[in-house]
């Protein structure tokens, strides 16, 4: 049996050569661009997995420009600022408009 070709570089015990930046990261096949469905899906599940932000008032719309749109309410500041850093560090986002509004809570 002939030996099989290998297209990626890993040292033994290293992660695969895909899973590592290097020159050429982010460079695609011509005319390549993430569908919006595919980004909005990971979107919604960054949210979901993140053990600090409570996404549940959050609406995620991704436009056909791969912009994406956070609306609806957070409990303060910082769950708004993380909100927009998950949607931003998707690939394949152009950009992020964060329309969230932090909701106070009653100091009862």
């Amino acid at each position: 049996m002939a030996a099989r070709t290998r297209y990626y570089f890993p040292e033994d015990g290293e992660r695969e050569a895909w899973e590592r930046p290097g020159p050429y990261t982010g460079r695609g096949p011509q005319g390549y661009r993430r569908s919006k469905e595919s980004i909005h899906e990971e979107i919604c599940e960054n949210m979901t997995r993140h053990g600090w932000l409570d996404a549940s008032e959050i609406t995620i719309t991704v436009d056909d420009q791969n912009e994406v749109t956070l609306e609806g309410t957070v409990e303060s500041r910082r769950a708004k600022r993380l909100a927009e850093d998950l949607a931003e560090d998707v690939r394949g986002v152009q950009d992020v408009h964060n329309r969230l509004r932090v909701q106070r809570q009653d100091p009862s």
